[in-house]
């Protein structure tokens, strides 16, 4: 199952209308992370949530403090309400 991070990276790659290959091509991040990234196996270092940023042309500091939550959540088994609250705002408005 796909973890906020990931949901959140999936919508910006479809609403750029690309697949992961050419986000692959296009940034120089192997396809296979990207997938993994996508999928909430892993989360991306700090290089590749700035690369991913840029390409999306959305704020590093965004992307970086999804992946914080995400890795407090995955320690404490669970989002606190105001990530909860960031997240779904962020998803709903992300382009």
């Amino acid at each position: 199952m796909a973890g906020e991070f990931g949901i959140v990276l999936r919508k910006l790659r479809r609403d750029k209308g690309v697949t992961i290959r050419e986000v692959s091509k296009d940034t120089g991040i192997n396809y296979t992370q990207l997938a993994e990234y996508e999928t909430g196996e892993y989360l991306p270092r700090a290089d590749k949530v700035y690369t991913l940023a840029k390409y999306y042309r959305i704020r590093a500091s965004t992307l970086a403090e999804i992946v914080r939550w995400e890795k407090q959540s995955r320690k404490n088994g669970g989002f606190s309400e105001d990530a909860e609250r960031f997240l779904a705002a962020y998803l709903m408005n992300v382009r």
